[in-house]
C-alpha cells in the first residue's frame, strides 16, 4: 500500500476526520499519523472544513415507538406471567452468555434509533467518497452502505439545481476512466437507496462526481457540468491490503 500516494492519503484523511474511518482501518491509520507530521495536519485540515456539517445538522429526537420498544426490550411487559419466565431455562442461559453482545446492541438502537432483529446484519460502511469542487474544496461526503444498499449524502452547504435542472451522481470507471450515469440526486436528499446495479456501480469506481444537467438530458457524460468530484475508496479493501505484510 503506497501511503504516500497523495490521493489516498486525502481520502483516508477525510473518511478520518469524518469518523467514517473505524475499526481496525482507523487505528492503523492513527499509528500512521504518530510518525508522519504532514499525515496530521492533512486530518486537521478536513476537520476545520468538515466542522460546519457537524454544527449546522439539526437534533434529531427518536420518534415514541423506538423508545417503547427500546423499554419493552429492557424490561418484560408486565402482562406477560412470571411462571413462563422461570419456565424458559434456556432463555435465561442464553441472556446470560449473550450478556456483553446485548449491551452493544443496546448502544447500537440508541445510536440509530432503530431496532433491527437479530437475524439481519449490521449495515456497514463500504465506500468513502470526499468530493471537492473545482478550487479543490472539500463540499459533499459521500457515504455507501451496505444491509441494505445505500448512499449517505453529506454536504457542507446546500446544493439547490438551478430552474430546469437537476444534481446527477456518476461514477467514473476504475479501467476507462470514462464516466458512468448512476442516478439523478432528489433536491435536498441525505440518503439514496442502491439497486444492485447502482452498487456494482460503485465496486468499479475509482471516483464519484456530482453534475448539474437540464432535466431530462440524455448526455452520457457529465461535460463541464462538474460541481464536484473526488476519488472513491473501498475500506474494506483498503482494510485488507494495508494488513499485508
Amino acid at each position: 500500500m503506497k501511503y504516500d500516494d497523495p490521493t489516498l492519503r486525502q481520502q483516508l484523511a477525510g473518511a478520518y476526520a469524518l469518523g467514517s474511518l473505524r475499526g481496525a482501518a482507523r487505528a492503523r491509520f492513527e499509528r500512521l499519523m504518530t510518525d508522519d507530521a504532514a499525515l496530521r495536519r492533512l486530518v486537521v485540515e478536513f476537520q476545520e472544513d468538515l466542522a460546519p456539517l457537524a454544527s449546522d445538522a439539526p437534533d434529531v429526537q427518536p420518534p415514541p415507538r423506538v423508545r417503547q420498544r427500546l423499554a419493552d426490550a429492557v424490561v418484560p411487559a408486565v402482562r406477560q406471567p412470571a411462571l413462563r419466565w422461570w419456565q424458559r431455562v434456556n432463555l435465561w442461559r442464553g441472556l446470560a452468555a449473550a450478556n456483553g453482545l446485548f449491551a452493544l446492541a443496546l448502544v447500537a438502537i440508541v445510536g440509530t434509533g432503530v431496532l433491527q432483529q437479530a437475524a439481519v446484519p449490521p449495515a456497514e460502511l463500504v465506500y468513502v467518497g470526499v468530493l471537492a469542487d473545482a478550487q479543490d474544496r472539500p463540499g459533499v461526503a459521500l457515504l455507501a452502505y451496505n444491509h441494505p444498499f445505500r448512499l449517505e449524502i453529506a454536504a457542507k452547504r446546500e446544493m439547490p439545481a438551478l430552474p430546469g435542472k437537476e444534481l446527477r451522481l456518476w461514477i467514473r470507471d476504475r479501467e476507462t476512466g470514462e464516466p458512468e450515469f448512476v442516478s439523478a440526486l432528489p433536491p435536498g436528499s441525505k440518503v439514496l437507496p442502491l439497486d444492485d446495479a447502482a452498487w456494482q456501480q460503485l465496486r468499479r469506481a475509482k471516483a464519484l462526481i456530482i453534475s448539474q444537467q437540464a432535466e431530462g438530458s440524455t448526455a452520457a457524460a457529465p461535460g463541464a457540468d462538474i460541481l464536484y468530484e473526488g476519488v472513491c475508496v473501498n475500506l474494506k479493501q483498503w482494510s485488507q491490503d494495508a494488513a499485508k505484510p
